[in-house]
């Protein structure tokens, strides 16, 4: 992990963010596209992309298949609550 995977973790977390799209979506039911996520943090959508594969790898977003995105797991929220317990994100939104 880099600076700008834990820039792009922490901005998501702080975001209250679960899924991100390929794209310019701008945040809709706690959902984002890459290219604000860059805007946000004064990067290159490129740049976002590369880190939220490599993120990925580690393990930290579970890969959406029916549309391009990531969808934050269990692995991230529990990562980022252990680095950051003074930022508390609202639950997850239940698909129930």
């Amino acid at each position: 992990m880099d600076s700008l995977d834990a820039l792009v973790l922490y901005h998501i977390y702080k975001s209250e963010i679960s899924v991100i799209r390929l794209g310019a979506q701008h945040l809709q039911n706690r959902t984002i596209g890459h290219q604000i996520i860059a805007s946000h943090i004064k990067c290159t959508q490129d740049q976002v992309e590369a880190s939220l594969r490599n993120l990925k790898d580690l393990s930290f977003f579970d890969e959406i298949s029916s549309n391009p995105g990531w969808y934050a797991n269990v692995k991230f929220r529990e990562f980022m609550r252990a680095c950051y317990p003074d930022i508390e994100p609202k639950a997850p939104v239940s698909s129930s």
